[in-house]
């Protein structure tokens, strides 16, 4: 005997009968190696369903009224499917790791102003923001001869994603590769990042583009925009056969 419940077919116990989804083969999708449980592709929520609750699989939040909602999803699966990026977002995948929400939001407030390359006004459109609210909590202990030693360090917290409203669905795969670098790099080491942003705000102030968060986030922009888009092509006709 077997029950479905949302998107998963279960035994009459609850062990799902079907592993979780990818958008192409990989080793172990969506996986955070942190946390062996989830390895498990037979388990729902990390198994904890009775406390977690994840309606497609993958626990990143999407906010109410978010923009072209379906392709952000698509995006993001894709992202968490490629080797090249997914480290940027696993880290949020996992009842014990940080929470990411992605929303649609107006960002116009932080567009600037800038020169082109021939010395003629320009601006600069804001189409995507990360606004990383994590802290970092380090335990030790110390032996009888005195040595203290770090036993454990855990992130805590969340990161939101904006989207701004002016994004056009053809950019939004790219913006979101932008920003999930940001995401990553916050995820990893809350601390350095945010002393690095504040470094770089004060070494550049007037040229967003040249600080060096903003240098490594363009250049996976423009490597690896295609390859995601490529991959969201697969899962719309994926998506497009199951529903015939």
């Amino acid at each position: 005997m077997s029950v479905c419940r949302m998107s998963f077919c279960c035994t009459a116990i609850g062990v799902p009968t079907a592993p979780d989804w990818a958008a192409k083969p990989i080793t172990v999708p969506y996986a955070n190696f942190g946390n062996p449980q989830s390895l498990n592709l037979y388990s729902y929520v990390v198994n904890n369903p009775l406390t977690l609750l994840d309606n497609d699989g993958h626990d990143i939040n999407y906010a109410p009224g978010l923009q072209n909602a379906q392709l952000v999803k698509d995006t993001v699966q894709a992202i968490l499917a490629d080797p090249h990026t997914s480290a940027n977002l696993s880290g949020y995948v996992g009842s014990n790791n940080p929470d990411l929400t992605i929303k649609s939001g107006d960002l116009s407030g932080l567009d600037s102003s800038t020169h082109n390359p021939d010395g003629t006004p320009g601006a600069s459109i804001t189409k995507g923001g990360t606004d990383p609210n994590l802290t970092t909590t380090t335990t030790s202990s110390t032996d009888s001869n005195g040595v203290t030693t770090t036993t454990g360090q855990e992130i805590s917290g969340s990161t939101t994603i904006t989207i701004d409203n002016r994004t056009s669905s053809g950019d939004t795969p790219g913006v979101l590769v932008h920003e999930s670098v940001h995401a990553g790099e916050a995820r990893e080491n809350p601390v350095k990042y945010s002393k690095d942003a504040a470094a770089e705000q004060k070494t550049n102030p007037n040229c967003h583009d040249c600080k060096p968060q903003e240098v490594r986030a363009n250049a996976a922009q423009k490597a690896y925009t295609n390859e995601i888009k490529k991959a969201i092509k697969l899962i719309e006709k994926d998506r497009k056969k199951e529903n015939q």
